[in-house]
């Protein structure tokens, strides 16, 4: 059976759609299962802006379907936004756990949605609200220590092209939120603010 996403005859309105190169202005047209498509006019390569994993929140037939995904579309590009490369680095690292990537695209969009960006270290707190379940699956099924947690963050981080000083504000903040039991204590609001996002989703 093939996937309803990328079956078109199961398609809505919005599936071909036109974006404007940022190379030379000229339309491009993409249909919703593209990964790339190149500028006819200028030959700039552009990663589909709507390709989303989504539908691994709610499919019953995700692990299947994801598992088998051409690398084309496990790929990012230079050009892609830093989260979307962690985003993609951490479904491939949660490959067969598809609860746990739900709840790492439903984290990122609960801070996304709730963090004011001129507030708090934004660009770590969604990186780690990504990352959450990753630590949750070593720490909780793996048993591993808080610093393996942190090699495996690393290693994944590296993946995506993260600057060093970034991986470093990641670190800390992920291991404030995996070593407080109790939230009253924590007195990062980064840290509080992670926490109760992923609270929210796993329960």
């Amino acid at each position: 059976m093939k996937c309803p996403g990328q079956d078109s005859r199961y398609w809505k309105e919005g599936a071909i759609f036109e974006v404007k190169c940022p190379e030379c202005g000229r339309e491009m047209e993409f249909f919703q299962d593209d990964a790339w498509r190149r500028c006819k006019h200028c030959g700039y390569r552009l990663q589909n802006p709507r390709l989303s994993f989504g539908c691994a929140e709610y499919c019953p037939f995700a692990a299947q379907c994801i598992g088998d995904l051409p690398q084309e579309l496990l790929e990012t590009g230079q050009d892609a936004p830093l989260k979307d490369k962690v985003a993609v680095e951490v479904k491939r690292f949660l490959r067969g756990d598809f609860l746990r990537i739900a709840q790492s695209v439903k984290v990122a969009r609960y801070i996304e949605k709730e963090v004011d960006t001129e507030d708090l270290n934004f660009p770590a707190l969604v990186l780690s609200a990504y990352l959450m379940p990753v630590v949750a699956k070593l720490k909780e099924d793996e048993h591993r220590s808080m610093e393996e947690c942190m090699e495996g963050v690393k290693e994944i981080l590296s993946a995506a092209g993260t600057r060093e000083d970034l991986v470093r504000d990641v670190e800390a903040l992920l291991v404030k939120v995996f070593s407080t039991e109790d939230d009253r204590s924590l007195d990062d609001g980064d840290a509080r603010l992670l926490k109760e996002a992923f609270r929210e989703v796993a329960t």
